[in-house]
């Protein structure tokens, strides 16, 4: 097998990375022989008659355009709903903001029109996706012929936990930060990324700290490992409210993107973990893994609702859940869990449950089932059926004419003045891009 991430491997790892390096892991732990790349530093050719089975993230499959011509069984994982993040992305450009999207749709329609087997991270999730396949001709006479509930097309494939206890064995996050090891911390265990809502938890924090005076939070994610990410906007706005609320000795931003192998020590320290969201459609379609660290290490959550995981969690007693943006609810769920070792106890002894059900040998039992017998989609194969799927196949310009294509935006929004603006602020991202990608592969 080769799995295709388009995020960089090494020891900092954002979710997809992590994602494949699991997959990847528990399949050879199973007999296959697994290879795993990322785009961000490969530019080594594939041969896919080498494989019998390709997975793809992301944008992958643009990376390496000739797999659409491939005879080799593919999979697409869409766990990850990166459409909905690109309505986040872009700051306050409105023409970039526009880009961002209109690139995540072009790449999302061209996976569709050619994977054979899909993964979605949950039911909530696949039913997206269902309705995407449905667009794009995906849902038709040969696929539903083939299996009538179409989970050989699309099946809930979500993160799984991992089997090993969380390891403590060191104080990265008091190290960092000079603290006392005995300061209640409330964890942020994932990207500060603009769609997440982290300032929810700062304001409950300057709650908290009248009733717990030495409660500390710290967040980590404000550096993310990929150079293609901007800097979040909500991370201006953090330091804005940290400096206005007096709060530089309760909040704490983690001066990098904490290594993957020492997130199991960061969680031991940690008393609460913590995330929120906005109200927002990209809420209700997210898989948000960190709850599942969370478990893993035993810890008691404090969310948002409204996501099909938070959801789950809060059912069983691992979670304590506010509505976006009240932060006084989330204060008083955080001071319930720091100050009462009963209700503390009982939810970490209900994340036993998540424990038991996210497990990644049953998460993997539909990519097991496909590399046991790799199959072509029936429509894909299917003389009538397939030109009608190629055809919505969207244009995706490459090099010179995307040049141009941006250019004609600009010119058209803002004049020459706008034009030279944008094409320089592009230059400066590109250069970026490519000094993080020089880096040695890992």
């Amino acid at each position: 097998m080769l799995l295709l991430t388009p995020s960089p491997l090494g020891p900092s790892q954002a979710g997809p990375a992590v994602r494949a390096t699991r997959m990847a892991d528990h399949l050879r732990t199973v007999g296959h022989q697994v290879e795993l790349r990322s785009t961000t530093a490969d530019d080594q050719p594939i041969v896919e008659d080498d494989f019998d089975v390709i997975v793809v993230q992301g944008r992958s499959l643009l990376d390496h355009r000739h797999l659409h011509r491939s005879a080799t069984p593919m999979i697409v994982d869409l766990y990850d709903p990166f459409l909905l993040e690109a309505l986040h992305r872009g700051g306050d450009d409105p023409i970039r903001r526009a880009d961002l999207i209109e690139g995540a749709r072009r790449t999302l329609v061209d996976q569709l029109a050619r994977g054979d087997f899909f993964l979605a991270a949950s039911e909530r999730q696949r039913d997206f996706w269902l309705g995407w396949l449905a667009s794009v001709g995906r849902i038709n006479a040969a696929t539903h012929a083939a299996d009538p509930e179409l989970r050989h097309l699309i099946d809930t494939v979500p993160f799984g936990i991992d089997p090993t206890a969380a390891a403590a064995s060191d104080t990265p996050l008091a190290d960092a930060h000079g603290l006392d090891p005995a300061d209640p911390i409330v964890l942020w265990a994932g990207g500060l990324h603009d769609w997440l809502d982290p300032l929810t938890v700062v304001r409950a924090i300057d709650r908290v700290r009248a009733v717990i005076p030495d409660v500390r939070l710290v967040l980590l994610g404000a550096h993310h490992p990929d150079p293609e990410h901007d800097e979040p906007a909500t991370l201006a706005a953090i330091r804005a409210e940290v400096e206005q609320r007096g709060l530089a000795d309760h909040v704490l931003l983690h001066p990098t993107w904490l290594p993957y192998a020492q997130r199991g020590a960061a969680l031991g320290e940690a008393r609460v973990g913590v995330t929120a969201q906005q109200a927002d459609i990209e809420a209700r379609f997210s898989f948000r893994t960190r709850l599942l660290d969370h478990a893993w290490a035993g810890l008691p959550t404090v969310a948002t609702g409204g996501d099909e995981l938070a959801d789950y969690f809060a059912s069983v007693g691992a979670a304590h859940l506010a509505a976006p943006g009240d932060d006084a609810a989330f204060a008083g769920a955080l001071i319930e869990f720091l100050s009462d070792p009963d209700a503390h106890a009982a939810a970490a002894a209900a994340t036993a449950g998540p424990r038991s059900r996210y497990r990644w040998s049953d998460a993997l039992v539909p990519v097991l089932d496909f590399v046991a017998t790799p199959r072509r989609a029936p429509d894909l194969l299917d003389a009538t059926l397939a030109p009608g799927i190629e055809s919505r196949r969207p244009e995706i310009p490459r090099g010179v004419s995307r040049a141009v294509e941006r250019a004609q935006v600009h010119l058209r929004s803002g004049g020459p003045r706008a034009l030279v603006s944008k094409s320089l602020k592009a230059a400066g991202r590109t250069v970026q891009t490519a000094r993080g990608r020089s880096a040695p592969r890992p």
